[in-house]
Order: C-alpha cells, then structure tokens, then sequence
C-alpha cells in the first residue's frame, strides 16, 4: 500500500483566497470572516479525508487557523503527536497564494515531497511518526496558509470548544453539517 497523502489542485476559489490573505496582512486572522472561510473549507476537506482515508465515522475540525511564512523561516520537522493531541487523525493544509520561493513539505518515511502551489491543498493521516513531515525555508517572500487538525471525537471539535468558551456565535458557526444523513462533513 503506498502513502494516503493527497494534494489537491485549485482547491482554493481565488476570491476567498485573496480576501483571507487581506485580513491576515491586516492583523486580523483571527476575524468572524477568517472563521467563516476556515469552515467553509473544513467542510470540503473533512469530505475529502472521509473518501481518502476510507473513514466511515464522523469526523470534526479540532484546529483552524490561517497564517502566514515568511522568508527567512526556520524549517522543522513536525508530527501531531504530543500532549493535548492524541485525538488528532488528520491533518489539511491550504495554501492560499503569496510570492514565494521554496519552502516544501517533505514526509520523509513516505518519501513524498511537495512544493506547495497557491489555491491547493495537502491532505494526510496525523498522529503517529508515520507521517511526520519537516518544513523546508521559504527562502524569499511569503506564503498564506491556513493549517487544520481532524479528529473523531466531537468533545474535541472546534464547535464544543467555543461552546465551553461561551462563543455561541462562532460554535454556531462550526456546528456539524449532516448531509446524506452524516454528521461530520
């Protein structure tokens, strides 16, 4: 069986591409339209995750956020593996655009690399050093993303921690969709 890593070509609409880059060269990643945007897209990828990895349960976005690299940034290898993430199966990353050079993702133990392309994703299974990844410097410019951690359990879901937090407009926001009849995508 060879690797269930999965790139995903024009994924991004442009517009939403462009006004994500905006706020978050304003400061503000962290916005009800940022939030909205991160859905949207949760919503696409938790079907896509759904079908690649054959998962036939729910599954919820567990972290969202949207960020930016720049030139200069320091490469590191990374896992979901740690304290406070034991839940998290799978992980999504959205490159939104920029003008920039280097910087690829590399999953040595699957020997696959990718040099991300703007308005694509990146789709793979976390949790364990099966898919640890490391992060090559973007060498000049900056590249827009926006990262996102999966997972089965609901209690850990983007939509319960704002519930816990009080935010009853952003846990509305990330409640769970059911289409045909399933939870979760």
């Amino acid at each position: 069986m060879g690797h269930r890593i999965k790139v995903l070509q024009n994924f991004v609409e442009p517009a939403d591409a462009e006004k994500v880059i905006r706020l978050i060269d304003d400061g503000k990643s962290n916005s009800i339209t940022t939030e909205w945007m991160l859905k949207k897209y949760s919503d696409k990828l938790l079907e896509e995750h759904r079908e690649e990895l054959g998962w036939k349960s729910y599954l919820f976005t567990a972290k969202a956020q949207a960020f930016s690299t720049q030139s200069g940034s320091e490469p590191g290898e990374y896992t979901n593996l740690g304290t406070g993430l034991e839940h998290i199966i799978a992980t999504s990353i959205i490159y939104l655009g920029g003008n920039f050079t280097d910087g690829k993702i590399v999953f040595p133990n699957q020997e696959f690399e990718y040099q991300p392309e703007p308005l694509s994703a990146i789709i793979f299974p976390s949790g364990s050093w099966e898919y640890r990844q490391s992060l090559e410097p973007v060498t000049s410019g900056v590249r827009y993303e926006m990262a996102m951690l999966h997972t089965g359990y609901y209690q850990k879901s983007l939509q319960q921690k704002y519930l816990q937090e009080n935010n009853i407009s952003l846990s509305n926001l990330w409640s769970a969709n059911f289409k045909n009849g399933v939870c979760g995508i």
